[in-house]
């Protein structure tokens, strides 16, 4: 309960210092992204098929990807954990595909080897976004503050141009 109302205040902070930030900056797109992300943890209940609501969150991430790879080491290993996260299902569900080629009874005793993970993607993204939440903190009073275009110029410099 008590981490659920911190998130909540952490995601409410982050939107009402970027309230003003324009529809297509990074400011505005972390706090869409972390809205989503916030509802997973928040929510009481967690149905599998809710993840989907992390696919702008970890879409958004994987265009940060250089900036957040240029950062700290503990930064650049919960990238990777995060991203081993997302892609565990994957990973599993390919090796229970060819392990069927060989054994059907073995690879279906491993069925509840891909959705394993589900639970913690949310956990794991949220975490990045944190980290780049605390950017958007910091240049919150020069964007709101500057132009429009400025503000852009901002947000590029300070988190990282996405795409890299």
């Amino acid at each position: 309960m008590l981490a659920s109302a911190l998130i909540a205040a952490g995601v409410a902070l982050l939107c009402w210092r970027s309230r003003r930030a324009p529809a297509g900056s990074h400011a505005f797109s972390i706090c869409l992204v972390s809205v989503l992300a916030a509802t997973l943890l928040i929510k009481p209940k967690f149905p599998l098929y809710d993840v989907a609501m992390l696919l702008p969150a970890a879409l958004w991430l994987f265009s940060c990807r250089k900036a957040l790879w240029e950062r700290s080491r503990p930064v650049r290993l919960l990238l990777v954990s995060a991203s081993l996260l997302v892609g565990w299902q994957w990973i599993s569900a390919l090796a229970l595909t060819a392990i069927s080629l060989v054994s059907p009874s073995a690879a279906q005793r491993g069925w509840a080897l891909p959705p394993a993970s589900m639970f913690e993607i949310p956990l794991g993204l949220s975490c990045l976004l944190a980290v780049l939440a605390v950017d958007v903190g910091r240049i919150g009073a020069v964007s709101v503050n500057a132009g429009a275009g400025q503000s852009e110029l901002v947000a590029m410099s300070a988190i990282g141009k996405p795409g890299g």
